[in-house]
């Protein structure tokens, strides 16, 4: 896949400016995700589908049991650009559906809500919520467990413990369990492409039986592999 071919059911990932996408163990990358150069996705997170990760011209991290939702984009600013960006985001955050983060560090248990904007050195501090549709502008530096909301996105009221469970913890969860059915589905594929190419594997010559309670102009298949066992009939 360094290559950047696509092969069917699996995400598109490329490598750029010698990097290689990195994607730790548990974690859920759909089919139509796509990953470049300088990405590392660490262990039991979720990209969802279009998501998409561009670390062609700079350092983009993903942590822990994070899930990254549909059609979400996130970029950086080039290195040697006068002030480059990166984007680092922690773990157990949720970045809803059609976000952008540019070159921006969410930090641990965050929830960034669909189609909201972060831009270049912005800071998202622990335990934030940022409102649909929100834009956080460059370099701003938000306060911890507080909600941000509007254009600019201005803090509104402090994340309450009750909040921070059933919204933040809560949906960090549920993408887990989620990400779970997707990846029994895949093992699901993978026993059963295993047995049908052991099954086709397995040298057979064709007997043909006239009959047997078929019309007389019929024929019955039978497939007899080397030994005298029959593996199957059709």
């Amino acid at each position: 896949m360094a290559n950047g071919k696509k092969q069917k059911n699996m995400a598109y990932i490329k490598s750029v400016r010698n990097h290689t996408p990195e994607v730790g163990e548990g974690t859920f990358v759909a089919e139509t995700a796509v990953l470049i150069g300088d990405v590392t996705v660490g262990k039991d997170s979720s990209l969802w589908y279009n998501v998409v990760l561009r670390g062609d011209v700079n350092k983009i991290t993903i942590g822990d049991r994070t899930n990254i939702q549909d059609g979400t984009v996130i970029h950086t600013l080039y290195d040697k650009s006068p002030k480059p960006s990166q984007t680092h985001i922690g773990n157990d955050v949720s970045v809803g559906h059609n976000a952008t983060i540019h070159g921006a560090i969410i930090e641990d248990n965050c929830l960034i809500g669909m189609g909201a904007t972060i831009l270049d050195n912005a800071v998202v501090a622990s335990g934030c919520i940022i409102a649909a549709n929100a834009l956080v502008l460059s370099n701003s530096k938000l306060e911890p467990n507080s909600v941000y909301a509007g254009v600019p996105a201005k803090k509104v009221k402090e994340v309450t413990p009750e909040q921070r469970e059933t919204i933040i913890q809560r949906i960090a969860n549920d993408y887990r369990l989620y990400a779970s059915w997707y990846e029994e589905e895949k093992k699901l594929k993978k026993i059963q492409s295993y047995e049908i190419q052991t099954t086709t594997q397995i040298p057979y010559r064709v007997v043909y039986i006239s009959g047997i309670g078929y019309q007389s102009d019929c024929q019955l298949l039978v497939y007899v592999a080397d030994g005298g066992k029959s593996v199957g009939r059709n």
